[in-house]
């Protein structure tokens, strides 16, 4: 940026961007954030007196997270492009294409329109394979408030905790388990299933054991246009007006 305003005016010159100075120093190569709040601009003058320690800034910058992992993951994407025949895309465009086609926010919809580059996908299935990692073992090993109760965590009357079972017809997963014989249900999201009364182990079937990938079979998400969307919004603000 060339701008002649600021303290020194057309003196200062260029401006510069600045990493905020602080103890110890977070610029980007010790470690510092690149966000907005962690920048400063500077004129020139001052970026080279600060630089050269004749003037000090009164703010401190912040650190940044530990970048390993993403790091990591980024070396191994930019092999993956190097060696087998892949081409790179980014959230924003898969975002477009997917409105331009008029499909909703699925992760089966931008999936599909990877796929195909951005040509209207023909879908010739009705059901799609929801996928949910859960841990190996049972790190919570206590509970209560001065942790003094023990948790149980092999099984009880034959089955674990995350075992995909069957009762009344329906497929869940076990969220916890008690003694006394009951169990608590719940989805492959996560969310506890209320049921009435509390299912006993006696009236469910084990369909799998744990395991560190939980999956179910749902039914295709229903497409609907953003036309048919934006009629529906109309619809309703119909129905209930401003006051």
């Amino acid at each position: 940026m060339y701008r002649e305003s600021g303290k020194h005016g057309s003196e200062g010159g260029r401006r510069v961007i600045h990493y905020y100075k602080g103890q110890p120093l977070p610029t980007l190569r010790q470690n510092g954030s690149d966000e907005e709040s962690n920048l400063l601009t500077l004129c020139k003058t001052c970026h080279d007196a600060l630089h050269a320690g004749e003037i000090t800034l009164k703010s401190k910058g912040k650190k940044k997270g530990n970048l390993k992992h993403a790091t990591q993951m980024n070396s191994i994407r930019l092999q993956l492009l190097k060696r087998v025949e892949a081409e790179e895309t980014f959230g924003f465009i898969t975002k477009e294409h997917r409105q331009l086609a008029g499909l909703p926010k699925e992760h089966c919809f931008d999936a599909a329109m990877i796929a195909t580059r951005g040509m209207m996908p023909t879908l010739r299935v009705t059901t799609v394979l929801a996928k949910r990692c859960f841990p190996d073992g049972d790190y919570q090993q206590t509970k209560g408030r001065h942790s003094e109760q023990r948790v149980t965590t092999g099984k009880i009357r034959g089955f674990r905790k995350f075992d995909k079972v069957r009762y009344q017809g329906q497929e869940y997963f076990i969220k916890g388990r008690m003694s006394t014989g009951y169990a608590i249900l719940m989805d492959l999201d996560g969310k506890k299933v209320d049921l009435k009364p509390i299912p006993k182990f006696e009236q469910m079937t084990r369909v799998s054991a744990r395991t560190s990938w939980m999956m179910e079979q749902r039914p295709l998400p229903e497409i609907v246009s953003q036309e048919e969307q934006h009629t529906e919004r109309k619809g309703v603000a119909a129905i209930h007006p401003r006051s």
